[in-house]
């Protein structure tokens, strides 16, 4: 019987250079020089892998040119980033579950991965739009694989231990499974069979990055100045191989001096993308009817029905759909109420002050990540029932007696997390009531519905909408209900 023989990994290839040397030093010289690229390459699994190529191909003759590729070829095809190569409340154990699974299953590189985080971490609630853009963008400019995400995602939620568990979550699976591989790698790296497929798993890899820019340019840039800037960026990286460090920082700068709060030029918000996508979006002269209990009046002759997400059949929202009339789907965002399907999923900790005159209601802790994500699920309903659009009510517990003491930004990040969200799942999104803070919020919200603004003479301050060529739907329950239309 033929004895098999152990033979070294490394060098991989026809290297002159580490001729008399041990093995045991061979294998030190290996974090010698692996350790420095973790600490200069920016940018993620293209920037490594250039880095790489550089030194273990044409400097230390380590590989040759076709073992790269092979290596490149392996790492790709297995869950975990490119640049892991050889050469309720969230817990912490769901965490790691989600993160886990994620690897599990990303061929390819961190970019593949991108689509995968926005459906299950920020689809879910756990971060907003907002913050995941900012740590894409922190993680970029930092040494390190685009993984590195996962300690900055874990961190936001549980500090260190979470950064620690999402980063061996992610990282985990590829690991394992590339030192299971590696031993029999030289029995099949000549197998036709296998370069072929291998070959198209980088082709698919690479397909999977253009579609994730896609995606990021479709979630990320709405305006001729946020284009600008990611424009420029590229082109600082990819014609004057700029440090992607620097680019971000000159992009931040230029980003906020082409914004329309530094220098009105007249910046319009605009789709190209994620037109393919888009939700529906009210207009000014969309007319509109608002029903929320008892029979629905289905004989009204208007553009948009808003009604109560649990208490309408599909049957109905089909039925309006049918005459061209877009449905606006009504929930309670900001308040807990005891009668609603989902009531079970409100932990006692989150539920606040009762409201005034609302039997059964309470405000919520809308910091609550568990929140977060009843009301993603609550969004996904009125995407699966076929709504066009939703109307979150309750948006303004920051500035009553909510039990909390929530501050405006806490009311402020909520409310962008509502429109993020929406928009993600292609409804249009409405601002309800929240006054202190239109001119912030204009911008991300499609329409305002506003109570009792001629009551309460105060019609003027939702006028910031008007201007942006986006309605305002008035509500009132007593006293003259037309002297508004001069408004709306």
């Amino acid at each position: 019987m033929a004895r098999l023989e152990s033979k070294p990994l490394l060098p991989l290839g026809n290297n002159d250079t580490h001729h008399g040397e041990s093995f045991a030093q061979r294998l030190l010289s290996i974090p010698r020089e692996v350790i420095p690229l973790s600490l200069l390459a920016f940018g993620g699994p293209p920037a490594h892998l250039a880095l790489a190529h550089d030194r273990f191909v044409y400097k230390h003759k380590w590989l040759t040119d076709e073992r790269f590729l092979e290596v490149l070829s392996i790492s790709s095809a297995i869950p975990g980033p490119s640049s892991t190569q050889d050469n309720g409340e969230h817990t912490l154990l769901s965490l790691f579950y989600t993160f886990y699974w994620i690897g599990s299953i990303i061929f390819g590189g961190g970019q593949v991965m991108l689509p995968m985080l926005l459906d299950d971490v920020v689809m879910a609630g756990w971060v907003t739009k907002e913050q995941f853009l900012i740590g894409l963008a922190l993680v970029q400019s930092l040494p390190g694989p685009l993984f590195n995400i996962a300690a900055y995602l874990g961190a936001l939620l549980y500090g260190v231990s979470g950064s620690i568990v999402t980063t061996m979550g992610l990282f985990g699976p590829g690991i394992i499974l590339f030192f299971g591989l590696l031993p029999l790698w030289e029995r099949v790296r000549n197998n036709k069979s296998l370069k072929i497929f291998l070959s198209g798993v980088n082709a698919s890899a690479t397909g999977l990055i253009m579609a994730s820019f896609m995606l990021l340019w479709e979630k990320a840039v709405h305006s001729n100045a946020n284009a600008a800037v990611g424009l420029a960026t590229a082109l600082m990286v990819g014609v004057f191989r700029m440090p992607m460090s620097v680019a971000i920082i000159l992009g931040s700068i230029l980003g906020f001096l082409l914004s329309s709060e530094v220098f009105d030029l007249g910046q319009k918000e605009f789709c190209l993308l994620s037109c393919v996508h888009a939700w529906w979006k009210p207009t000014p002269d969309t007319s509109y009817q608002i029903q929320l209990s008892g029979t629905l009046d289905l004989s009204y002759d208007v553009n948009a029905y808003d009604i109560d997400i649990f208490d309408t059949p599909n049957t109905t929202i089909a039925e309006l759909q049918q005459r061209g009339i877009k449905v606006i789907c009504y929930f309670s965002a900001g308040t807990y109420e005891d009668w609603r399907t989902d009531k079970d999923r409100y932990a006692s900790d989150i539920i606040g002050t009762p409201l005034d005159e609302w039997e059964g209601e309470s405000w919520v802790d809308i910091r609550s990540s568990a929140l977060r994500e009843i009301i993603s699920d609550r969004m996904k309903l009125a995407q699966a029932k076929g709504c066009d659009g939703v109307d979150p009510d309750n948006v303004d517990g920051a500035f009553n007696d909510n039990g909390f003491d929530l501050t405006a930004d806490d009311q402020l990040d909520f409310n962008i997390f509502l429109a993020s969200t929406a928009h993600d799942l292609d409804l249009t999104v409405g601002l309800k009531n929240d006054l202190d803070q239109i001119k912030d919020l204009v911008s991300h919200f499609d329409f305002a519905v506003n109570e009792q603004c001629v009551q309460y003479d105060e019609c003027d301050v939702v006028v910031p909408f008007i201007d942006q060529d986006k309605p305002v739907f008035g509500i009132e329950y007593s006293g003259d209900k037309t002297s508004g239309c001069m408004y709306f």
